[in-house]
């Protein structure tokens, strides 16, 4: 059921985000179930929408299967802060940042400001660029390593307990917007156990720093996609994870309570959470789009042949000059802190919107 004055924002879902989400759901799920080795992870903020998106296609395709589809607690800053004092920690340094020192282990771990300012010594606020300045961190990580592995060591037991809840011990599967797999491969060098991912969109780099027993998988939008090639789906991007949101928001920390519960912590609200009814009307309109999609008897090549999913998207995004694509343009808001930018707002900070 849509609100009244919200039917605007269902269609604005319909018409811009339905034609990108069904047909690289009805893929995903398709692969998913012809090998159904374990429950289907969905990452994140993007993974609460999507995980119910793709329970509804299932119903609409009318897949009975035993196969579960769950929704993963995860954020890439927090998997970080876990493989703090690992063998793994060159994974968390791979990522691009600019800042100060202190602020980077804010920002990257999510640590608070006393333990940023402990490790961070006297180069607090000295500037740094990532990875230009890896050793440098790396230097600082090593010689508080103490100090990290009593910060992270609990935590990573509860983590871990709490993933073993939901999988067990087999294979790990994930579903995630994209681009370079960076969950899937945390997950993966903290359980030592096989992973395989589902992706919208996947990256150049998703093979860098992957552990042992990944198998990355495909993008469906894109497999090798990169920023400032002209792909409205990947240079705008930041547009669809801003819509994905969950009511929650972005995982910070767990705090242990005992050998069998944890308690998740997390971050400030943003204003697309504040106004969640707006998000569910624009997912209600994908939802409809679902539908008529497998009505339609649609598949992902049939649809690519009907429509050009990329030429649609950049329009609607660059000339809808509605009412409701005007209170989104104020709306969405994303955090990217991990990269030194703080919270964003798409229309503002992508070139072109």
């Amino acid at each position: 059921m849509i609100l009244p004055g919200y039917s605007k924002f269902h269609s604005l879902g319909y018409r811009l985000f339905g034609p990108i989400i069904s047909p690289a759901l009805d893929w995903i799920v398709t692969e998913a179930e012809q090998n159904p080795t374990g429950p289907l992870l969905f990452i994140g903020r993007e993974g609460y929408f999507l995980r119910a998106l793709a329970d509804h296609l299932r119903a609409e395709r009318q897949i009975r299967s035993e196969q579960n589809y769950l929704y993963l607690n995860a954020s890439r800053s927090f998997l970080f802060k876990l493989l703090l004092n690992t063998e793994h920690v060159n994974l968390t340094l791979a990522h691009w940042y600019r800042g100060t020192v202190a602020s980077f282990f804010s920002d990257r771990y999510f640590l608070n400001k006393s333990d940023s300012d402990r490790l961070s010594g006297s180069f607090g606020y000295a500037s740094i660029e990532l990875p230009r300045d890896a050793d440098l961190v790396m230097g600082l990580i090593e010689k508080n390593a103490k100090i990290i592995g009593e910060q992270t060591a609990k935590k990573r037991g509860a983590y871990l307990a709490y993933l073993n809840g939901l999988v067990g011990d087999g294979e790990q599967r994930f579903v995630d917007v994209g681009f370079s797999g960076t969950i899937q491969k945390c997950i993966g060098a903290l359980t030592g156990a096989p992973t395989i991912g589902y992706y919208f969109y996947k990256s150049k780099s998703f093979n860098q720093h992957a552990p042992p027993g990944s198998h990355i998988g495909n993008g469906y939008w894109s497999n090798e996609a990169e920023f400032g090639k002209q792909d409205p789906l990947i240079d705008f991007s930041m547009v669809l994870e801003s819509l994905l949101t969950a009511p929650w928001g972005t995982l910070r920390d767990i705090k242990p309570y005992g050998a069998r519960s944890e308690c998740f912590v997390y971050d400030d609200f943003v204003p697309n959470r504040e106004q969640f009814y707006v998000l569910e009307a624009i997912i209600a309109g994908v939802r409809q789009h679902i539908t008529d999609f497998v009505r339609a008897g649609m598949s992902g090549e049939a649809w690519s042949d009907l429509v050009d999913v990329r030429m649609l998207y950049d329009l609607i995004l660059r000339f809808d000059g509605s009412e409701e694509m005007t209170a989104l343009r104020n709306l969405f808001e994303i955090d990217d802190s991990i990269s030194g930018f703080g919270k964003v707002k798409p229309f503002e900070f992508l070139p072109g919107l």
